[in-house]
């Protein structure tokens, strides 16, 4: 997976990997693999996570449905072309500015 890729080729004294607790597993085995020391902080959610329960299209393949994101919003794809064309199309049809987080590019390119 990309964020295991970027996991192991982050070359840096100090790694936080932000998830869901079904992640500890396998996040502190590649922590021990790889010799490094391996702690677990957890955190209170400052609001609940929700799926929503319909797509931002009102239609099956409507077009220009990114218009109605809303702040605190996280849209998730999987692939790059997607991800760059979803930021493009809501940076040109709202007011909102988009993070991209994307496990192939190296972390300076993160921000």
């Amino acid at each position: 997976a990309g964020w295991t890729k970027a996991l192991l080729g982050i070359r840096c004294k100090e790694i936080h990997v932000c998830g869901g607790l079904e992640a500890q597993n396998i996040v502190e085995r590649i922590a021990k693999v790889c010799g490094d020391e391996f702690v677990l902080k957890s955190y209170d959610r400052f609001s609940e996570l929700e799926i929503a329960p319909n797509s931002l299209a009102l239609t099956s393949g409507e077009k220009g449905s990114y218009n109605r994101v809303q702040p605190g919003d996280c849209i998730v794809a999987f692939s790059r072309n997607d991800i760059f064309a979803i930021k493009r199309e809501i940076e040109e049809s709202t007011k909102f500015k988009c993070c991209v987080i994307y496990g192939s590019l190296p972390p300076e390119t993160r921000t």
